[in-house]
């Protein structure tokens, strides 16, 4: 008993229980209850629990529990920063988790960020990350799921929510039910409901009613609306495909198959119209406008600067020339 009493004694000295709890630069309390506000004026390593508000005017590798407030003036490192109301961290934030209706953190930020609100994230962020709004300035590494997400820089990884919108590149999975924009390139698969626009190359998969690709695709685009103004190096599935230029791989289009240069593979549609054919053309009426190698199957096959008696050709046309009729004269 004695010695459960000497511990008690020692350990009640590293305890401060008040409304208000202040401790100095240099104090080393292990476990603070305040019924006001708890604040550090060093760099604590303690457990703070307050009614009302945690303050750190520095750096923090505190465990701090509120109903309301965390605010840290520097960085934090910590195993637990929860604020049911907000976290506030002016500096970087490497703690394990971080909880709270709205966190809101100044530098960069790696861990565990959870809120039902929003998390903002003014630097780079390395981790998990779930909430309703999630702005990050920076760039993004891990996985984060929310109603809508907002990427200044590159991101890695994963995001899922309604919502995703990513300034840099791309590299993972995203999903976003009401849409994905991508201001660079892609790498990895995109999947939305709606539509997805990347505005640089796609090398991967994407999956959505419409498909805007401005740059080049490597890989698969699948929609009911596929259009790509670079090159394509794949495969398009829908009931309208349209490449700017080249389409190099296999196309399968209910409605239109559109090919503004050389088609260099398969293409299957109910119209087919591509500038060159270098490979085979399958449906009820197909156009090509100059010279071609290929073949033509369908009602109408039509190769537009082919001499008179080759422009439109039944069932099935071979052609054997890459070369315009107004030099050569013939097919």
């Amino acid at each position: 008993l004695l010695y459960i009493y000497n511990n008690m004694v020692s350990f009640m000295k590293h305890v401060k229980v008040g409304i208000k709890n202040i401790v100095k630069k240099g104090e080393k309390p292990k476990l603070l209850f305040s019924a006001y506000k708890n604040i550090f004026e060093g760099d604590p390593k303690s457990v703070a629990v307050s009614i009302g508000i945690n303050v750190s005017k520095h750096n923090s590798e505190s465990i701090n529990i509120t109903p309301f407030v965390n605010y840290i003036a520097g960085n934090y490192h910590g195993l637990l920063n929860a604020g049911a109301l907000l976290n506030i961290i002016e500096g970087n934030n490497t703690g394990m988790i971080n909880i709270a209706s709205v966190n809101m953190i100044e530098g960069n930020s790696k861990g565990i960020v959870i809120s039902t609100g929003g998390n903002r994230i003014v630097g780079d962020f390395t981790g998990i990350n779930f909430g309703f709004f999630n702005p990050i300035h920076g760039n993004f590494k891990g996985v984060s799921i929310g109603f809508g997400h907002f990427i200044e820089g590159n991101s890695v990884g994963t995001t899922i929510g309604w919502f995703n919108r990513i300034g840099g590149i791309a590299k993972g999975t995203n999903i976003g039910l009401l849409g994905c924009l991508i201001n660079g390139d892609s790498i990895g698969a995109n999947i939305s409901a709606t539509s997805i626009g990347i505005l640089g190359n796609s090398n991967g998969v994407n999956i959505s009613i419409a498909n805007n690709i401005v740059g080049a695709l490597k890989g698969a685009s699948i929609g009911m609306v596929n259009a790509v103004n670079g090159n394509t190096y794949g495969t398009t599935i829908g009931l309208y495909n349209g490449t700017g230029k080249d389409l190099n791989g296999f196309n399968l289009s209910a409605i239109l198959s559109l090919v503004g240069k050389n088609l260099n593979g398969l293409s299957a549609s109910l119209i087919n119209i591509a500038g060159k054919l270098k490979g085979v053309m399958i449906g009820l009426v197909n156009v090509v406008k100059k010279g071609s190698r290929g073949v033509q199957i369908g009602l109408l096959n039509i190769r537009v600067d082919a001499p008179w008696y080759a422009k439109v050709i039944p069932i099935i046309a071979v052609r054997w020339s890459d070369k315009t009729s107004r030099k050569k004269g013939k097919e």
